[in-house]
């Protein structure tokens, strides 16, 4: 093996980002054989035994991409389908990723339910853009045939296309879904469980009953005793009233707050990022933009926040 480290913003950095879809989140490690052909792949800092234990894993079985594609046409396997699906998920292919899933979840040796699996890229394919809302609600439908072997599956199939629903204005498409989160959490008496719950009987009040008040209140409760005091929590918050467009004064003051207290350059330029948001949701384009140009600056490797920043510019 010959390791080539490679700086996606400078030389044949940007091209080679772009011929092995290395996304934005970096760390990527890419191994491939001698011609340049992808074998395996994974993303993150680790320590040092993680990254020895990916390395071993990438390096199991030599099969490049192109030659798991041929085979799954030919004879597929669950071996090659799992594998591509999450290779093809990992590089943003959303939809190849998506029939892969449904692919495997048919083929006769299966025995694992993959229509969360599909659900969650068929939902990326549309956060990206690349289909409409209405193209992701049969995968939704699959995922709650499954309530009675999977109801947290169901509980967040039901905030995730909340989430869709909320940015591309279907939030009254939603509330069967909501329902049916609602009722397969409604008896958890997990953390995880009961904080589902919660989130979901909020957006119910917001979105299909339009009780604010009530959406809010529920938030409160599911923040805790004291949140007002807990930066973590305060930022949650902010976070939550964003996404939803409401009490968006109320967000950027504990947002605000919750900015000054943050140490560390890339926790900083997280919360400038969430108050860059309040702030141009505001109207104040100008303040916003100086505020991402601070996340930018802090984290300059993160290519999400520069892909805002100019976003925010061409506004």
């Amino acid at each position: 093996m010959v390791h080539l480290p490679v700086n996606v913003l400078e030389g044949d950095g940007p091209e080679l980002a772009e011929h092995y879809k290395a996304g934005s989140y970096y760390p990527v490690f890419v191994v491939t054989d001698s011609l340049g052909r992808v074998i395996n792949r994974w993303v993150g800092y680790t320590g040092a035994e993680r990254f020895v234990n990916d390395f071993n894993r990438a390096l199991s079985s030599l099969v490049t991409v192109e030659e798991r594609e041929a085979r799954l046409k030919t004879a597929p396997s669950l071996a090659d389908a799992r594998f591509l699906a999450t290779y093809y998920y990992d590089t943003k292919d959303y939809l190849k990723s998506a029939a892969t899933y449904r692919l495997l979840s048919g083929l006769p040796d299966n025995k694992i339910d993959y229509s969360f699996r599909a659900f969650e890229a068929m939902l990326e394919a549309s956060w990206s853009g690349l289909i409409p809302f209405d193209s992701v609600l049969p995968a939704a439908d699959a995922v709650m045939a499954t309530v009675d072997k999977n109801p947290l599956n169901v509980a967040r199939t039901a905030q995730l296309l909340a989430r869709l629903a909320r940015k591309t204005g279907n939030v009254e498409r939603i509330e069967k879904y909501l329902n049916a989160g609602m009722t397969a959490t409604g008896y958890r008496n997990d953390e995880q469980g009961k904080k589902l719950h919660r989130d979901l009987l909020a957006d119910y009040a917001l979105h299909i009953r339009h009780d604010t008040a009530t959406a809010l209140e529920i938030k409160y409760k599911d923040l805790g005793v004291g949140w007002e005091n807990d930066p973590q929590r305060y930022f949650e918050y902010g976070e939550w009233c964003l996404e939803r467009k409401i009490r968006l004064d109320e967000a950027e003051s504990y947002v605000r707050k919750a900015t000054e207290k943050a140490t560390g350059d890339k926790f900083k330029a997280r919360h400038l990022r969430v108050l860059a948001d309040i702030v141009y949701a505001r109207g104040r384009i100008d303040e916003a933009i100086a505020l991402q140009k601070q996340a930018v600056d802090l984290d300059p490797t993160n290519a999400w926040y520069q892909q805002r920043l100019a976003e925010m510019r061409r506004h």
